[in-house]
């Protein structure tokens, strides 16, 4: 399930409409991010029907969003900003093994049929 960008604001709080370009786009690079990261050869699509690659997405443009700024902006607490979370880290491993273990039955399942013609 593609998250629309009312579903992105209401997931991360946000009141105004002022940043839904931002956040579409966070979102959409989001997505391309954990795509790539699963496997170049993944689309979106095949991708999709994994709930933990769309949670991946959303924690990320989350974060992206949250973390925004170049510069640090407060000098009592040093954010972390320059590392994926740990969350989308452990969500790409798990549809990464859903991804290649969908692959495997289908190619078992085009070998099967094969195999009875």
């Amino acid at each position: 399930m593609k998250f629309t960008t009312e579903q992105l604001k209401t997931y991360l709080r946000i009141d105004i409409s002022d940043d839904d370009e931002i956040l579409a786009s966070l979102y959409t690079t989001a997505e391309a991010y954990v795509q790539t990261a699963v496997s170049l050869d993944a689309t979106t699509e095949e991708l999709e029907k994994f709930d933990q690659f769309n949670q991946a997405s959303v924690l990320l443009a989350g974060h992206w969003y949250n973390s925004r700024y170049a510069v640090q902006q407060t000098t009592s607490i040093k954010p972390n900003n320059d590392e994926i979370p740990f969350g989308v880290t452990s969500l790409i491993w798990q549809v990464r093994a859903q991804y290649f273990h969908s692959l495997e039955e289908t190619t078992d399942d085009n070998q099967s049929d094969e195999q009875s013609n």
